[in-house]
């Protein structure tokens, strides 16, 4: 017990609301109703960022890392300007550097949407050029995902949402392989219904070793879908029967191993209506192994719409926490290990309405730091683009006379036991007492 009292003595006071620090004055424009996507476009070491959404119109703006989290605009770049959009990158032609689509709304009049699908190829130090004549079909208010579905060495792609508007929402829901070298081909057998206010999701449930797929949102109907899908290796999908999802609409899902048991568990938030009544949720959902699912019913989480989730091991515990924005509300909920959560208080978070989320290590310290974009109030008149360093991490070394070698432990800064890892901060404690803060740089 004396060890432990002089553990807590030699840590510093952090709260559990101090895991994140807002980054002042970003070049970013402030938007809502988008998407952002990080990813190491030039090669250097660092990720870089897109954002896309509106603010007095449409924008799809890339900004570059100098390495320290620090970003300048990329002037001068080819993308189309969305909103209602979606993002992603991916190396399409293997040539070892991300390529993009671009999907969304960038221009509406006379009842009429107008929208694109522009797959834009990286020519490895982060110049994008637009690559014309692909076979996909512009959309907005949708969701997209890059996947190897048949196990072939190449990203092929699923893309859902919409081209019109009430009372033809002229759904879709389109699925493409890739030839390896960035040529996509439509499959006209994919058995996944037409839907928009969606979200689409790879993960291997059932450890078979390849992708399946759940795909959530309106269809023509606007009756509320949630449909989980089998892969059988070579990209043929068939439904799953009697799952225990509800279908919901303008939603967010993301899978993630959350109690450390090997399998991809599942969180989905959404809204879905019956009987003139609408009702919003955020469900958790373990997985047996199999890709079998049941409900966590003590989850803790706001229940949220018209936002983002994501899982990130925000304190290097080894378990995936996450983040929840929607609904005016951006929470981040701490994860024990064994998938149970707790709401973390005073984190400096700004709540969002269409919002999007994404973790990234932008400044190499080992450590997930976040980007949150979305508008402040329903009606979107005041939008942000706001990026968050953690500051979980210690990343300095203090010096501490050390009169013996024998090792008792090695803790995080709550004194709970963990496995060292280069580039993570730890407190090695000694049997005499001693505590030496280290950070084993790899």
């Amino acid at each position: 017990m004396k060890k432990l009292l002089l553990i807590l003595l030699c840590l510093p006071m952090i709260g559990f609301g101090q895991y994140f620090s807002h980054i002042q004055n970003t070049p970013f424009t402030d938007v809502s109703a988008g998407s952002v996507a990080f990813s190491d476009i030039d090669n250097d070491g660092d990720d870089d960022v897109l954002i896309t959404g509106y603010n007095n119109g449409s924008f799809s703006e890339l900004y570059k890392n100098d390495g320290l989290g620090n970003f300048t605009l990329v002037s001068n770049t080819p993308f189309t300007g969305v909103i209602a959009s979606s993002v992603a990158f991916s190396d399409i032609d293997s040539d070892g550097d991300k390529d993009l689509l671009i999907t969304g709304e960038y221009s509406y009049s006379n009842g009429i949407c107008y929208v694109i699908a522009e797959l834009y190829k990286n020519n490895g130090s982060g110049i994008f050029s637009l690559v014309t004549g692909t076979p996909f079909t512009g959309f907005l208010d949708g969701s997209m995902a890059f996947s190897d579905i048949d196990n072939d060495g190449d990203e092929d792609i699923l893309i859902t949402g919409r081209r019109g508007m009430y009372p033809n929402y002229d759904a879709i829901s389109e699925l493409y392989k890739n030839d390896g070298l960035g040529n996509f081909s439509l499959v006209i057998a994919a058995p996944f219904p037409k839907i928009w206010a969606s979200s689409v999701a790879f993960s291997d449930i059932d450890n078979d070793g390849d992708q399946d797929l759940l795909i959530t949102g309106n269809n023509d109907s606007s009756l509320a879908i949630t449909e989980l899908y089998k892969n059988d290796g070579l990209g043929n999908f068939s439904l799953v029967s009697s799952t225990p999802f509800i279908g919901v609409y303008a939603s967010s899902i993301a899978f993630s191993d959350i109690d450390n048991d090997g399998d991809e568990d599942l969180l989905i938030a959404g809204r879905y209506c019956t009987n003139g009544i609408c009702y919003v949720i955020t469900e958790l959902y373990k997985n047996d192994g199999l890709g079998n699912f049941s409900l966590v019913s003590t989850a803790p989480f706001s229940d949220i719409y018209r936002g983002s989730i994501s899982f990130s091991d925000i304190d290097q515990d080894g378990d995936k926490d996450v983040l929840i924005t929607g609904n005016s509300l951006s929470e981040l909920y701490k994860n024990d290990g064994l998938g149970n959560f707790s709401l973390v208080s005073g984190t400096p978070f700004t709540g969002v309405y269409n919002s999007s989320i994404a973790f990234s290590d932008i400044d190499k310290d080992g450590d997930e730091d976040v980007l949150i974009i979305g508008g402040v109030d329903v009606s979107s008149v005041v939008n942000i683009s706001s990026i968050y360093r953690n500051i979980f991490a210690m990343t300095s070394v203090d010096e501490f006379s050390i009169k013996n070698n024998n090792l008792l432990k090695i803790t995080n800064i709550f004194g709970q036991t963990i496995k060292k890892e280069n580039n993570t901060p730890s407190f090695y404690i000694y049997d005499d007492g001693t505590v030496e803060k280290r950070m084993v740089i790899e």
